[in-house]
Parts: structure tokens; C-alpha cells; sequence
């Protein structure tokens, strides 16, 4: 389906989407390799108990570190959407003016 909206309020919030894309991938990028600040509840209350940690496997597995790891996979996957689309926009304006 077709955006019927004017030009200018869709780059308008095409534009306030992309500064807030920009703030979060920033944020994203930094904790994707940390673990979540909460403690992770396992649902077996024997987990907490005993001499035995392992926090290196505790942060790769933590499933809100993975879920923040395929945020940022996907934005940068979508930025690359958007400069293939800018691209293909700009190949079919230069053709249009005999440029290309």
C-alpha cells in the first residue's frame, strides 16, 4: 500500500524515527555484551544455592543480552535496507536525467 501522507511529514518523521534509531543503536551497541543489570530468575531455587558460578556462561546466555543482540542485528540490517533503497532511488533519477 502507498503512503498518501505529504512528502514532508513523512521525511519529517522519517527523520525524528532515524535520531531516535541512532540513540538506542548507540545505547544497544554498548549492552549487548553485558549482562542484564537484574538478576535472572531461573525458576529453580537450587540455582542460587552452592559454591558453584559461572558468569561468563550466566552473561552469553541471558536471554534479554541475546534479545538486545537481535535488536542491534536487525537495525543495522534495516539501515542497510535504507541505503539499498537510497541507491536504487538515486540509479533511477540519474537514468531518468540520461545520466546513468
Amino acid at each position: 500500500m502507498t503512503d498518501t501522507r505529504p512528502l514532508n511529514e513523512l521525511l519529517r518523521e522519517g527523520h525524528e524515527t532515524f535520531l531516535r534509531l541512532v540513540q538506542k543503536l548507540n545505547q544497544a551497541e554498548t549492552i549487548q555484551w553485558e549482562a542484564a543489570p537484574v538478576p535472572r530468575t531461573t525458576g529453580d531455587p537450587r540455582r542460587a544455592v552452592g559454591p558453584y558460578s559461572d558468569p561468563t556462561a550466566d552473561t552469553a546466555l541471558d536471554g534479554r543480552r541475546l534479545t538486545v543482540r537481535d535488536a542491534v542485528t536487525q537495525a543495522r540490517r534495516s539501515i542497510d535496507d535504507l541505503g539499498a533503497a537510497l541507491s536504487f532511488l538515486e540509479r533511477a533519477v540519474d537514468r531518468y536525467y540520461g545520466d546513468a
